[in-house]
């Protein structure tokens, strides 16, 4: 006999339409069984529910490391989970990310809110980034899945910085072997989870020296031998490349300053969003573009993963004249 939970667990697998998209992905009927939706192939995959009325979809742990491809797949990095005085400030005592997500409640039927992190077979729980040991088990289970290397951004006001310990402790621990690049987030920082500019915490001054500051500021990250270069020139990735008041001037600079000071070339990346779309072709000075699909896709309240796949790929015709690095993700959920 069913009981009530797996007859919740039938209507959530119906809202979901997961019993329509999985066979179209992977080819495989699937099926309930004890409260789990088992996918009747030797392949490892595991559809859970979850008794608390949430759908959780994820695949058992595999290690990947035997396996070899000529991508390289980057993480990008963000290093909001540890505690600074200015998070204490404007959110409150002990702030980091998780504290919002620990908030985070179901909006409607089968919503997977909140998250929670696993803590067992190798995974890291509520971790905090304030210590050389979570960073070097976050490395080894990217590596075991795959991942080339870690992008982190980088929190830079006219000298000011936020947010640096990981990236500091990752540079003092040389055997931490992965590689790894920043990105600037040269966005004001508001009251806004949103990215809006209305009760500014920090702001973007891009005052007349910031150029040459921040390339001398950034150098001893760019000379260590695990930063990524393309093509011999080593990375530099700019979040929102338009809002740089005199972009090609200060892109310049930093090729300028960067082979005066030793560093060679530069590869200069920006992020690919709604407000570059329709110029980045333009931009000759500038290298290459990197995906980030929630910028580009998310215009409702949700959406099947599948469609999401079909509106990225499709989102833009590009040209061989300016390289685009695609972007992927799993579940995005603001």
């Amino acid at each position: 006999m069913i009981d009530k939970r797996l007859k919740n667990a039938r209507k959530l697998f119906k809202i979901f339409h997961i019993n329509k998209i999985y066979p179209i992905l992977n080819n495989k009927r699937v099926f309930f069984k004890k409260y789990s939706i088992i996918n009747n192939s030797n392949n490892n995959l595991t559809y859970n529910i979850n008794i608390d009325n949430q759908f959780i979809v994820f695949e058992d742990n595999i290690d990947y490391s035997n396996y070899s491809t000529d991508i390289k797949a980057i993480a990008l990095y963000l290093p909001q989970y540890h505690f600074i005085k200015e998070n204490n400030i404007w959110w409150g005592e002990n702030f980091t990310e998780w504290t919002n997500v620990k908030k985070a409640k179901p909006l409607y039927e089968g919503h997977h809110q909140p998250r929670k992190p696993g803590d067992e077979k190798g995974y890291l729980g509520y971790y905090l980034l304030t210590d050389s040991l979570t960073i070097k088990k976050q490395v080894k289970l990217a590596k075991s899945h795959g991942i080339y290397g870690f992008a982190f951004y980088y929190y830079w006001f006219s000298g000011k910085k936020l947010l640096e310990k990981p990236i500091n402790i990752y540079l003092e621990n040389k055997d931490i072997d992965f590689p790894f690049l920043l990105i600037w987030a040269n966005e004001n920082w508001s009251r806004n989870w949103d990215g809006g500019n209305k009760k500014i915490l920090m702001k973007q001054k891009y005052k007349l020296n910031d150029p040459e500051n921040f390339i001398k500021d950034i150098q001893i990250y760019l000379r260590d031998d695990r930063y990524i270069k393309i093509n011999e020139k080593t990375v530099i990735g700019i979040y929102e490349p338009l809002k740089i008041p005199q972009l090609k001037k200060t892109v310049s600079i930093w090729r300028k300053e960067a082979k005066k000071i030793g560093i060679g070339e530069l590869y200069i990346l920006i992020c690919l969003n709604s407000h570059n779309i329709s110029v980045f072709k333009s931009l000759n000075f500038l290298d290459a573009a990197y995906d980030f699909p929630p910028r580009n896709i998310f215009k409702f309240h949700n959406y099947y993963y599948s469609f999401l796949i079909y509106k990225n790929q499709n989102f833009i015709n590009l040209t061989n004249d300016f390289p685009v690095f695609r972007g992927s993700m799993l579940e995005w959920d603001n």
